[in-house]
């Protein structure tokens, strides 16, 4: 199985009014607590309260498209930390597209159940499904070779097994 490694989600949290006078005031953030918590360090003045935040930018979340609130970006890691770990983090991305829902919507261990990992290709991941189930024997020259790989994983993935595109591989999920 393939593996990639992806960067922590983190957001760059600004001052809505600062960003407005043309000042890019802010700071890049990854713990959920610090990015709720955080607070422009410009004074309060009766002109600019500096109490609204943004994130206008962000790295390794993929869940989320454009800008956001700081809460809503932090309640988006917390969803995702339930996952066992960071890796799958575009897989979700994939599987919520495919669902077409929003990961406020969705329930992690349905992620769980569906998810059957990150392959080179559905060829590969239906060799080794194939290999799993005791169907071939790794070693054995025959009748593994008179096998169509091709035209057993068209069929694989036209019941019940779909595939997202990975980077160098696909991401694959069972219903």
């Amino acid at each position: 199985m393939n593996t990639t490694t992806e960067t922590v989600p983190s957001a760059w949290v600004g001052c809505l009014a600062c960003y407005n006078d043309g000042k890019l005031i802010g700071k890049w953030l990854s713990d959920p607590d610090e990015i709720r918590e955080y607070r422009c360090p410009e004074p309060v003045t009766v002109y600019n309260m500096h109490e609204e935040l943004m994130v206008f930018d962000h790295e390794g979340m993929p869940l989320i498209d454009g800008e956001c609130s700081p809460s809503s970006f932090a309640d988006a890691i917390e969803w995702v930390e339930g996952l066992e770990s960071w890796q799958p983090i575009k897989a979700v991305a994939a599987w919520l597209d495919n669902l077409g829902i929003s990961w406020r919507d969705a329930e992690l261990s349905d992620f769980d159940d569906a998810f059957a990992g990150e392959w080179g290709s559905e060829q590969e991941y239906a060799e080794n499904l194939a290999e799993e189930c005791g169907l071939i024997d790794a070693n054995a020259s025959w009748p593994n070779s008179y096998i169509d790989w091709e035209r057993a994983t068209r069929d694989l993935f036209m019941d019940g097994y779909w595939s997202a595109t990975a980077d160098g591989g696909v991401y694959v999920f069972h219903d």
